[in-house]
């Protein structure tokens, strides 16, 4: 996968819990379901957490909004991976070595 220039802008997600959630895969809302599960089903909520899992979310539904395909290719690419069916690339220090970076 490489990095891509979009031009378009991005989709308006509202910055909510209802409008993120409205926004998601259902296997990613599954995901923000049990989440917010965790850090609110205590005796006392930590609203700083809140705030940082609202944020979180926020930008990976911002990022599904703005190319789906895309967001599923690396799903997928990434299963691959950790599944073993797909090689790795390369080590970041030698596709560095490579362009005649220092790192």
């Amino acid at each position: 996968m490489s990095a891509q220039q979009h031009d378009r802008p991005a989709p308006r997600v509202e910055r909510t819990f209802t409008g993120v959630r409205a926004a998601l895969p259902a296997e990613n809302a599954a995901a923000f379901d049990a989440e917010f599960a965790r850090i609110s089903g205590g005796p006392v909520t930590d609203f700083a957490a809140v705030d940082e899992f609202l944020a979180g979310w926020h930008r990976i539904a911002v990022r599904i909004a703005s190319d789906p395909e895309d967001w599923a290719l690396m799903h997928r690419e990434a299963a691959e991976i950790m599944a073993g069916t797909r090689p790795l690339g390369p080590p970041l220090a030698e596709v560095l070595a490579r362009r005649g970076s220092r790192r």
